[in-house]
């Protein structure tokens, strides 16, 4: 099991010419390369200071082939982890930013948006899950800046959502008698999650330096990466 590490490190292109639509490359030292499959209306859009963000609007996603630093449980005990992505949303009903979920062949963990985002942990063999909703509802049309941590304490009360690098308020979302997540062979998508390998709730709107990490970071390093990457969305320094 990987620990303490980036796993995935997907960023923008800043500058030059639209990127190719057929890759998204990852600057963790694992070097994955998400194919992105297109779908209606998949492209890049330049924004804020040259850069590149992958625009989702239909059903375009992305996926990067299963690999063991994705694993975050044993099935005996849960290890921490975080996401952290920019993002900015178009249509918010049943949509998936991120997610190593298949309903059919596999769940584990989820990034969900159904008016609120979730962020979603499963124990497929106790058919459980734990979970936490931000209380309040997703502004449409603004760049925002998520991070989703888990502590691996096996506890909804050890899920927190940060919004623009401060922690939010939430809302406990599970059922079942909950363990710990399995590990699977299920990939990582981006812009949607898996059912039986089909698309399932594709994601509208765009997003940007999304990072997957083997760790828990404290709220200090969250709100860092927040200051740091602010200017690239039109936030004000």
């Amino acid at each position: 099991m990987i620990i303490n590490d980036c796993v995935l490190d997907v960023v923008n292109q800043y500058g030059g010419t639209m990127p190719s639509v057929v890759t998204l490359y990852d600057r963790s030292r694992y070097k994955h390369e998400g194919v992105i499959t297109i779908g209606v209306n998949g492209q890049w859009a330049q924004g804020f200071t040259d850069a590149w963000n992958f625009q989702h609007f239909g059903t375009t996603w992305t996926r990067f082939p299963s690999h063991d630093g994705f694993n975050m449980g044993t099935g005996a005990q849960d290890f921490p982890f975080a996401i952290y992505s920019w993002a900015w949303y178009g249509n918010i009903v049943n949509r998936t930013l991120i997610g190593k979920n298949d309903t059919t062949l596999g769940r584990q963990w989820l990034v969900n948006e159904s008016t609120r985002i979730f962020f979603y942990l499963y124990d497929e063999s106790a058919n459980a899950y734990i979970g936490v909703g931000e209380t309040a509802g997703i502004t449409q049309s603004v760049f925002t800046f998520y991070a989703f941590t888990y502590d691996g304490s096996g506890a909804d009360t050890g899920i927190m959502i940060y919004k623009n690098g401060e922690a939010v308020a939430t809302t406990p979302s599970s059922g079942g008698a909950y363990v710990a997540m399995e590990p699977s062979n299920i990939d990582l998508t981006l812009g949607c999650k898996l059912n039986n390998g089909a698309i399932e709730n594709a994601w509208s709107g765009y997003y940007g330096n999304t990072k997957v990490l083997h760790y828990l970071p404290n709220p200090g390093e969250i709100r860092a990466y927040y200051h740091s990457t602010k200017w690239l969305y039109g936030v004000p320094v």
